[in-house]
């Protein structure tokens, strides 16, 4: 049987059209535009796309991007810092090509129906130009590229700064940086530094990637090992005690909190460093007190959020874990605190590129009722294992890379 974990459904969920809806739009019909639809800039010899917010009069006027004083300050003071020259260097684009004319004529933020709309012309110009790094710059930018890469909403930029993603879907690295604009004004009233360091960071960022991410990219269904057979089960475990090597582990539940009642562990996954990755059901005695030995070892154990698996190890399984090694989530607040940066989804994707994955999860692991039970007896048991198998191997492989940027702070 194979589950929702094909390649397909581990993308992201692109647009499938690559005309903008500009019928639904229709910025592009507003009175005294002298550039509707503008079209991309620069010749792009270092392949770098700049991606902005929207033209603004100026741009209008000119039709190109990035022609307005924040752009000019961003090519003067801060590109040729770096020996880059924006339009020879880089394309240039926004996520809405149309000026967005405010009632008395002057630049308004974009909608988030006119970014929607102009989406898939950010999609058809990446799928063209097939750049190596993509910088995208303002919130509506953000807004526009993360759900081509990852899901629906991106957030605020700050949760995005300082990070260069190896995005599988297009195999280009991603970055974002504030808008331009925001580090003229700062500068104008004498509060650049700040500001500046980061537009500074985020181009160096760019600039060392010479080349893509990828010469194929990666695999991590493959990786995971499913395990049915009890004895199996058992085996595998203790071979994981007896190489000692630090483990990642993961168990799917039936709820949140391990004292409500039902509560249970349905499955688990194991995945050792430098070794294989395994998930497995826990509905067996035997596997259970398997698992249990593994939990009081020696044996370095890896988690994201781990007073989860802690509390439910108490709770349910009547021990608590021994020799608590990593945990993803903690790190990933030391290393950038904003809100919303520390799941081991989020640090997925940015660190290693992985696209949403557990979409059709998600909704039967989220508890409903009274009893506060979710419904993953509705999941079949193949797409449970599978995705609680990526959770630990994802939280191990993301681990060792945190652990690399402690070493080099």
């Amino acid at each position: 049987m194979q589950g929702f974990f094909s390649s397909a459904k581990t993308k992201s969920d692109i647009p499938v059209g690559t005309t903008a809806f500009c019928g639904r739009c229709q910025l592009h019909k507003q009175k005294g535009l002298k550039h509707p639809k503008m079209k991309v800039a620069g010749k792009g010899r270092r392949r770098i796309l700049i991606v902005g917010d929207a033209p603004d009069s100026v741009e209008d006027i000119k039709g190109v991007p990035f022609k307005e004083p924040a752009g000019k300050y961003f090519d003067d003071e801060i590109l040729s810092d770096h020996g880059i020259d924006l339009y020879k260097d880089c394309w240039v684009t926004t996520a809405v090509r149309c000026f967005p004319k405010s009632s008395k004529g002057k630049y308004r933020e974009p909608t988030s129906a006119e970014i929607e709309c102009c989406r898939p012309h950010l999609l058809q110009t990446i799928r063209k130009l097939k750049p190596i790094a993509i910088l995208a710059m303002g919130i509506k930018s953000v807004g526009s590229l993360v759900p081509l890469i990852w899901k629906s909403s991106g957030g605020n930029v700050s949760r995005w700064r300082g990070w260069c993603i190896p995005s599988h879907t297009f195999n280009t690295w991603v970055s974002f940086s504030i808008h331009p604009l925001a580090a003229k004004i700062a500068r104008e009233k004498k509060q650049q530094g700040l500001y500046e360091i980061f537009l500074h960071n985020e181009i160096k960022e760019v600039l060392k990637k010479q080349d893509r991410p990828y010469t194929k990219i990666p695999n991590y269904r493959k990786d995971v090992k499913l395990v049915y057979d009890t004895s199996d089960i058992c085996q595998l475990i203790q071979k994981t005690i007896k190489v000692g090597r630090p483990t990642a582990w993961d168990i799917e539940t039936n709820c949140l909190k391990p004292e409500t009642p039902g509560a249970d562990i349905y499955s688990c996954s194991l995945s050792q460093l430098k070794g294989p990755t395994f998930a497995f059901p826990t509905t067996s005695p035997v596997v259970r007190k398997a698992l249990v030995k593994f939990l009081r070892s020696p044996v370095k154990k890896i988690a994201s959020n781990l007073k989860f698996e802690d509390r439910w190890s108490r709770s349910i399984l009547q021990t608590p874990v021994r020799a608590w090694w990593w945990d993803t989530m903690l790190a990933a607040h030391v290393i950038n605190g904003n809100r919303g940066a520390c799941s081991i989804k989020f640090l997925s994707f940015v660190y290693l590129g992985v696209p949403i994955y557990n979409k059709s999860v998600d909704d039967l692991l989220r508890a409903t009722g009274e009893n506060g039970l979710n419904r993953i007896m509705d999941i079949p048991m193949e797409d449970l294992l599978v995705y609680n198998g990526l959770d630990s191997l994802l939280e191990r492989d993301v681990s060792m890379l945190q652990r690399a940027q402690f070493r080099k702070a």
